[in-house]
């Protein structure tokens, strides 16, 4: 007579389906004076009536697409155009409430004038909460959003666009899709003439933008951007870069020239470079950048990134003798 444990088995109700599922057979092994007995186990999913749905996965999407533009410095405005392929019906946007500290910092609140466009025809995008917004029933092919970012706080943790230059931490100024934040991502910028711009980002395959691998990767890079040496100044944006085992060093400068010496920086920054991997016995990066701010104002603090770091230092406090300039 057979074990009734032997054989249990069991439908799994779908809509429209009575279809059982078998994903798992395991049997016990014979033992002297017992009987042999065999199970069988299954696993079952049920879809309960009124279940929240699973958040939507594309296995193979498009980035998530942003162009930043800075053309308009004098107005501290950030114009941003976001480019969503394969949008998903009420697709879900929001906009970060912190970024690098530890604290609500509502950046939502320089946001203005939002807007959308399914295959290039007008999207109502409807308020979830203070920082969501949600598309429409329909899907789109390409779901754009355009707004506004108001920046304009100078200092590392912070973002600032004037006519002198640009720094921005990219989660102040870009949304995000809460149930794909692994989709990778992409970025362009568009800038004043005759400004260059410096980020931790990786280039991408097009000419002009940069790639990362999604969201938080991507907001992990902060941008500098500034008038870049010409014919007839010398810019208040420099770069310069070392290669130290195996990897390549990047120094991005923001600052008056006079304000510094580069061979003292870049000789201070070998010392500190070699004795870090040293001491760490590794170098996990291909490229790493200092982000340097030397103002003629207040200044201080620094902010450490995935491959980078950004540290600001007031131009007197570099003038009383930690890196005097070549004229002095």
């Amino acid at each position: 007579m057979r074990d009734k444990a032997s054989d249990i088995s069991h439908d799994i109700g779908r809509p429209g389906q009575n279809m059982p599922i078998r994903l798992l057979s395991l049997s016990g092994n014979q033992r002297p004076g017992r009987r042999n007995l065999s199970f069988r186990i299954f696993l079952y999913v049920a879809l309960l009536p009124g279940a929240p749905a699973a958040p939507r996965v594309y296995a193979a999407a498009r980035p998530v697409h942003y162009t930043v533009d800075l053309r308009h410095p004098a107005s501290h405005k950030v114009l941003v155009n976001m480019t969503i392929p394969q949008a998903a019906p009420e697709t879900e946007i929001q906009f970060p409430a912190w970024n690098a500290l530890y604290q609500i910092r509502d950046f939502v609140r320089d946001l203005d004038q939002i807007s959308a466009h399914c295959d290039g025809k007008p999207e109502n995008l409807a308020p979830i909460d203070v920082n969501t917004w949600q598309s429409s029933p329909e899907s789109c092919a390409r779901l754009e959003v355009q707004y506004e970012v108001h920046v304009n706080e100078e200092g590392i943790f912070s973002s600032i666009l004037n006519e002198d230059h640009c720094y921005l931490n990219l989660a102040m100024i870009l949304f995000y899709l809460p149930r794909e934040r692994g989709r990778a991502t992409s970025i362009n910028f568009l800038l004043p003439e005759g400004w260059k711009l410096a980020t931790l980002l990786d280039d991408a395959e097009q000419a002009g933008e940069y790639a990362a691998a999604n969201y938080d990767a991507m907001v992990d890079c902060p941008a500098e951007a500034a008038p870049a040496p010409g014919n007839d100044h010398e810019g208040n944006l420099h770069e310069y870069s070392y290669t130290q085992k195996g990897a390549t060093y990047r120094a991005v400068l923001y600052g008056d020239p006079s304000d510094y010496s580069p061979d003292r920086l870049l000789g201070a920054l070998k010392k500190i470079t070699a004795a870090e991997t040293k001491l760490m016995e590794d170098v996990p990066f291909h490229r790493y950048t200092f982000i340097l701010h030397f103002p003629r104002g207040p200044g201080g603090g620094g902010m450490e990134h995935r491959n980078g770091t950004a540290i600001s230092v007031s131009a007197a406090h570099l003038a009383e003798g930690f890196l005097p300039s070549s004229g002095e």
